[in-house]
């Protein structure tokens, strides 16, 4: 039987016996609902069936939204999904570009976190023009955009704003407050979802 670890999704393991309460001050997270329970991460290591549920992701970010891009990271890895994150993924010595090029496109999608800082980003852009170049040659949603704040409904700026008239934005604006980055979080996680389809790796391949 699989043994379940209870805990704050974004702080991590309560500590004790019931009522679960997240120890962090300024968090006012409760466990008081029994499906809560069952959707949290067990105990036990994430396998690669647990992966296969979701699709795998690059993440997009400027390095002013280390904090938050480091939350959803961790966040999405407990949950099983495969990300590549470069406080995470870049070695030592790797060449930026050809590692960051290289995993975009063998990863099945870009989580693209939007805010005042990845707008005048340059390597935030050249990262969304490689994302849209596979949608393009492969026939298939890449890109997720999620925004912090609402630069990307006032920005002028062409990639950007291309992005405003053509893409549902996941709304992470409020993500301080935890019941709301939970619910965001939630969301995230249902689009990542697989609904039976191949991953863009396994389409490529037969092409």
């Amino acid at each position: 039987m699989m043994k379940w670890i209870f805990g704050c999704p974004v702080h991590g393991p309560f500590p004790g016996s019931p009522p679960y309460r997240c120890p962090v001050a300024g968090c006012d997270y409760v466990l008081d609902d029994e499906r809560e329970k069952n959707s949290l991460a067990p105990s036990v290591p994430i396998t690669q069936e647990h992966r296969q549920f979701y699709h795998s992701c690059f993440i997009s970010y400027c390095s002013q939204d280390e904090r938050v891009a480091k939350r959803i990271y961790t966040n999405l890895q407990d949950k099983g999904v495969r990300c590549w994150f470069s406080l995470e993924d870049l070695k030592i010595g790797d060449e930026f570009w050809p590692e960051i090029e290289e995993s975009i496109r063998v990863y099945d999608k870009l989580l693209l976190i939007l805010s005042k800082h990845s707008l005048t980003n340059s390597w935030v852009e050249k990262e969304v023009t490689i994302a849209l170049a596979e949608e393009r040659e492969y026939k298939r949603t890449v890109l997720l955009p999620i925004r912090l704040d609402d630069a990307i409904m006032e920005t002028q700026i062409a990639w950007a704003l291309h992005i405003r008239r053509t893409r549902h934005i996941g709304d992470f604006r409020n993500w301080q407050n935890q019941g709301a980055y939970r619910r965001a979080l939630a969301r995230l996680l249902r689009d990542l979802t697989k609904e039976g389809g191949k991953n863009r790796t396994e389409t490529r391949h037969q092409t």
